[in-house]
């Protein structure tokens, strides 16, 4: 898959926290981060994959990562509470 620069300079700033990391070693990061991520959904926008165990989600549209995020605690706080209401709503 390909790793847009874009991506790579998300991983850099928002999960490395280090923007003088190496092109190189930021993409075997993110390939390795990527290999642990399930499939979530999928919009005109792209396909969500979520690397649970480590937050990170992925944003790939036509065979290529286009970002990569932290997942924000509270919000993933909020998903696990919806799927448990879900689960008992019907």
């Amino acid at each position: 898959m390909v790793i847009t620069k874009h991506a790579l300079e998300q991983y850099k700033k928002r999960i490395a926290n280090n923007p003088y990391l190496s092109n190189t070693a930021a993409s075997k990061t993110i390939e390795a981060l990527f290999g642990g991520a399930k499939y979530i959904s999928d919009n005109s926008s792209g396909i969500l994959f979520r690397n649970e165990s480590m937050n990170v989600e992925f944003i790939i549209k036509r065979g290529k990562m286009v970002t990569l995020f932290p997942i924000n605690p509270k919000a993933k706080e909020e998903r696990g509470k919806n799927a448990i209401i879900n689960k008992y709503a019907g």
